[in-house]
């Protein structure tokens, strides 16, 4: 992963990050968020001190691909160019088969909920891009058969799993992956950033950040 917050934030709001009261006195909430086709606007609250007036940022995003919003207090405020979650948006899609039932099917389950916890930190779910056209209790005891469709280095990281469980596997198909735009599929081929705002996050084309002129109280809780 790598950060860019010092190419792409504005100088007064890299100083507000960097500031030891954001993290001891203060912290930032999403406060509002507006949608206009495939772009967004978040107004974002900052309070460094409890006894001062909160600041308000608006952040544009162009061209979203993806979303988590946890609304809440955080210290945390990070951009990225470089992240699983835009590899999970651009890596060529494959699929995943195993040729022999895992040696504790139940072990595996908890194997790979544990690695993609670690792996991905809670932002992309161990079953996402497993078989679902059964549950999980057929899924685990098939003994041949499609396991897993999705980027490839996810299906990578349940492979590792599925191999240290005993299970025989092989991979098959490799298709770019696409997005919708303009009624149609397209190839997914856009540079884009990720931005982090505690466990919340946005997956788009381009940011820009603008410092408002409406600093207001706001209850930290």
């Amino acid at each position: 992963m790598r950060i860019i917050n010092e190419q792409v934030l504005p100088k007064e709001l890299l100083l507000v990050i960097e500031n030891d009261e954001l993290e001891w006195d203060g912290g930032a909430i999403i406060s509002s968020i507006e949608y206009f086709g495939d772009d967004a606007k978040i107004i974002l609250s900052i309070l460094l001190d409890r006894s001062e007036e909160a600041q308000s940022w608006a952040i544009q995003l162009k061209g979203v691909r993806n979303e988590y919003i946890q609304r809440e207090w955080s210290e945390d405020i990070v951009v990225y160019d470089q992240h699983f979650l835009i590899d999970e948006q651009k890596d060529s899609i494959t699929e995943l088969y195993i040729k022999n039932r895992a040696k504790d099917p139940y072990k595996l389950l908890h194997d790979l909920y544990l690695h993609f916890l670690s792996k991905f930190n809670g932002c992309i779910a161990f079953d996402k891009y497993l078989n679902k056209s059964h549950d999980f209790e057929f899924l685990l005891q098939m003994t041949d058969g499609l396991f897993a469709q999705g980027p490839e280095f996810i299906l990578k990281e349940i492979n590792s799993i599925l191999n240290q469980n005993g299970c025989e596997t092989y991979f098959w198909g490799d298709r770019v992956s696409q997005r919708w735009s303009n009624n149609q599929c397209i190839d997914e081929t856009s540079n884009l950033i990720v931005l982090c705002i505690g466990d919340s996050y946005y997956i788009a084309e381009e940011i820009t950040f603008t410092r408002l002129n409406n600093d207001h109280k706001i209850n930290p809780l």
